[in-house]
């Protein structure tokens, strides 16, 4: 059905591709094909398109002239995710992502859907886009190729069905059945000192909170069981011991934090290095073409990248987690894996023919042989098909905040990912926080300090800050539904009552199960959302900052008939019937979640 003939795109026409024998059992419905690249003579790093499908045919073959994709982001801080048209006439609407998806996407129109993607395990950076009236699936080379080198492409695997749900879990559990996640029905509750302290968590603070999160558990109906010092303890990336503001040493530190009855957690960016690796230990670096180690911005900071191919590489990850293992931390958020995958393709790796999701596979191994079976990993900033199988955690969007631009770029990522939980990890959809100008007591640390919406193509922190109650419960409602972890990352002494019941409203009201969004090919920002599971529930939220009415799509889904008559948590009106259809009334930038 799709055509398999691959082609190669670089500077060179010194290649040959072929197709490789395909043993794959699969179950019905379900094709695969796998390409591979052989160079003639020497061939600079390019694509290589596996697939390469006119849209036209795409239309034909769904019957649809009009064709919504779901894309994937190649990372959770580089463009957005979600719902875009195939083809764009007359350019991206406001939130409209690029149609380019890393890994996997769907197309389709109203009664049929395609399921384009790459089996795990993923080895390299992979790409499904439009492109010149096609749709092309393939994979980055980011390498060079000798002559008569080979590179193996990832498998592509395609579907048709009439349910996109259908495609994106039975997906899902084709992967978990070949590459098992580390899936577990527990949720400890958890407490990350980032959100509200930033880099400026000293020793004193964890002290107070500490004192604080002791009390607050006897409040809360799920107690914090962990709590994680975010970035800001280290003297500098790469140089992985405390500074001066931690004086009784990262041991002290764990055992006060074990001693007031928490799992010790840390944070590193295992990755990333600045001045004293660079100066200190260049070998250990990713280089450039030229062989050369050089430091450069990322995220606006002065960094290089630590190359986990290379045996001293390697052997500065164990050292570094041993070393924070045997001092008692049994939590390890690691953050920014995703900049091992996109560092550009001249640059070169000590194995330089490992494709970049096994490059950060392979220093997540080793990790984790580190840190033990036992202790908790959660990769953030991370591509997901990298970790499966090694981090109990993975988040699946960027990093949240109290704005509502930030909410509805993360309500893309949460929608577009929901089936990951429970197959290839447990989802982390980042903070429940939930202090703004109506849930606290505290003017100075309401709001994110790097509040640079000109800088960031998404937008994310554009706009005014959370004001109303309806605005933080729009993003712990959606924290509820995600069936992940929660992790709160408030100053909790310094909310208010409202700010209180909120959070612990959102408690009660979680389970392990995510939730679909039912308008997922349809809205670029879902507002339906159903949970099933012994605790069914159905979210709306209206993202907007107008007042809505929402009529619920009961037909398509008669399964909404169940909530009727069922209490909103937040207080909002009841589900109202009326002319054989159900419809929710919404103030502006607010939520409804109706729990059985």
């Amino acid at each position: 059905m799709l055509n398999r003939e691959g082609t190669f795109q670089n500077s060179s026409k010194d290649w040959a591709v072929e197709e490789l024998a395909n043993d794959l059992r699969l179950p019905q419905g379900w094709q695969s094909s796998r390409i591979t690249l052989r160079a003639r003579a020497n061939a600079a790093a390019g694509d290589l398109i596996c697939s390469r499908l006119p849209i036209k045919s795409l239309q034909e073959m769904l019957g649809a002239q009009r064709l919504s994709m779901l894309v994937n982001s190649v990372t959770s801080i580089m463009g957005t995710a979600g719902v875009t048209r195939v083809p764009q006439e007359g350019g991206p609407l406001p939130g409209e992502p690029k149609p380019a998806s890393s890994w996997w996407t769907v197309l389709g129109g109203a009664d049929a859907y395609i399921f384009i993607g790459f089996l795990t395990p993923v080895h390299h950076r992979t790409f499904i886009r439009e492109n010149g009236g096609f749709i092309e699936a393939g994979c980055h080379t980011d390498r060079p190729l000798t002559p008569g080198e080979e590179f193996e492409g990832d498998t592509l695997v395609w579907k048709i069905a009439d349910s996109p749900y259908a495609l994106l879990e039975e997906f899902g559990d084709l992967c978990s059945k070949r590459e098992p996640g580390r899936t577990s029905q527990s949720r400890p509750a958890a407490w990350n000192s980032w959100d509200y302290y930033f880099t400026l968590f000293t020793e004193r603070h964890l002290d107070e909170q500490l004192k604080i999160l002791q009390s607050a558990n006897r409040r809360l109906p799920q107690p914090v069981e962990q709590v994680v010092l975010d970035m800001g303890w280290s003297t500098s990336w790469g140089d992985w011991f405390e500074n001066g503001r931690f004086p009784s040493g990262m041991k002290g530190v764990a055992d006060k934090i074990k001693a007031a009855g928490f799992t010790p957690g840390v944070w590193l960016c295992p990755y990333l290095g600045q001045d004293t690796i660079y100066y200190g230990r260049p070998q250990i670096c990713v280089r450039d073409k030229e062989g050369i180690t050089r430091i450069g911005s990322i995220g606006g900071l002065s960094c290089i990248r630590i190359d986990p191919t290379n045996p001293e590489g390697e052997q500065f990850l164990r050292d570094t987690f041993t070393s924070l293992k045997e001092a008692g931390f049994a939590y390890f958020k690691l953050d920014f894996l995703h900049y091992l995958v996109t560092v550009p393709g001249e640059h070169r790796f000590y194995k330089n023919n490992m494709g970049r999701i096994d490059i950060v596979r392979h220093g997540l191994k080793i990790i984790r042989e580190a840190i033990g079976e036992d202790s908790i990993l959660l990769a953030c900033g991370c591509q997901p098909e990298a970790c499966i199988g090694i981090a109990d955690y993975c988040r699946i969007g960027g990093d949240t905040s109290t704005y509502v631009s930030t909410t509805k770029i993360l309500t893309q990522f949460l929608a577009g990912r929901y089936w990951m939980n429970n197959r290839l990890f447990t989802s982390d959809p980042d903070f429940l926080i939930v202090r703004g100008d109506a849930t606290a007591f505290d003017p100075e640390y309401h709001h994110n300090p790097y509040h640079e919406p000109e800088s960031d193509p998404t937008k994310s922190r554009s706009g005014a800050p959370w004001s109303t109650l309806g605005e933080p419960r729009l993003w712990a409602t959606l924290v509820g539904m995600s069936g992940g972890i929660v992790t709160l990352s408030d100053h909790v002494g310094k909310l208010n009552a409202a700010g209180m019941d909120m959070v612990a409203r959102t408690m009660q009201n979680c389970t392990t199960e995510a939730a679909r969004p039912l308008d997922l090919m349809e809205s670029i920002y879902p507002h339906i959302w159903l949970r099933e599971g012994e605790r069914p529930a159905l979210a709306v939220l209206n993202l907007s900052g107008e007042p809505q009415e929402f009529e619920l799509p009961a037909a398509r889904f008669p399964e909404l008939a169940q909530f009727i008559g069922c209490k909103d948590i937040w207080g909002h009106e009841d589900i109202i019937k009326k002319d054989g259809k159900l419809t929710v009334s919404l103030p502006p930038y607010d939520a409804a979640w109706f729990v059985k």
